[in-house]
């Protein structure tokens, strides 16, 4: 025992020599761009920290994405073994994906897995035009929810929340009600 208790401390003392003389580049004095927690029974404000910055909120969009699907499979729309035939524009998706090829084929619990593990475009785009025939239909959907829900300053333009080309950040932050889960961003506004 006394022998594990030396080896964890030379460890220690040489994870604590080793951290001291590394440099540690600071990229920002907080991990993060903006934030705000409120209380959920009565829309209070308990921190903010530059709460209107903008941002790529592409993981937490997918949230919205998520939403929509599960509502899809209770309500009967859709089953979770149903097979779901990944599409071109589906397999072409950049940033997080788990590299769909077209023309494969998954069940769509297979799909949401990969949607909430991995946070895969991809898997969201393949899921979207199954539920919804198109990607833009399903964009309609994901905006009618967010109204339904009182998200007020919020607006979708894609099921991943990859910035898109042709879509512009908004100039003027806004932010979100406190009934709204989401960001604010050129894909959530």
């Amino acid at each position: 025992m006394r022998l594990f208790h030396f080896i964890a401390a030379a460890l220690l003392l040489g994870a604590t020599t080793f951290s001291a003389s590394a440099k540690i580049e600071t990229l920002s004095a907080t991990p993060y761009r903006g934030a705000i927690t409120l209380n959920a029974a009565n829309g209070a404000t308990l921190f903010e920290d530059n709460a209107d910055a903008i941002g790529y909120p592409a993981s937490s969009l997918k949230l919205m994405t998520l939403l929509i699907i599960v509502e899809k499979v209770e309500s009967g729309a859709i089953r979770l073994g149903d097979r779901v035939i990944v599409t071109a524009e589906a397999a072409k998706m950049g940033g997080s994906q788990v590299y769909l090829k077209e023309k494969e084929t998954f069940a769509v619990d297979e799909l949401l897995d990969a949607l909430m593990i991995q946070s895969a475009n991809d898997a969201a785009v393949a899921l979207a035009i199954h539920v919804a025939g198109s990607r833009d239909a399903f964009v309609r959907l994901m905006n009618e929810k967010a109204k339904a829900l009182g998200m007020k300053n919020t607006h979708f333009v894609s099921p991943h929340g990859l910035p898109l080309p042709q879509i512009r950040p908004p100039t003027q932050p806004q932010r979100a009600t406190s009934d709204s889960s989401a960001s604010n961003s050129q894909n959530i506004r």
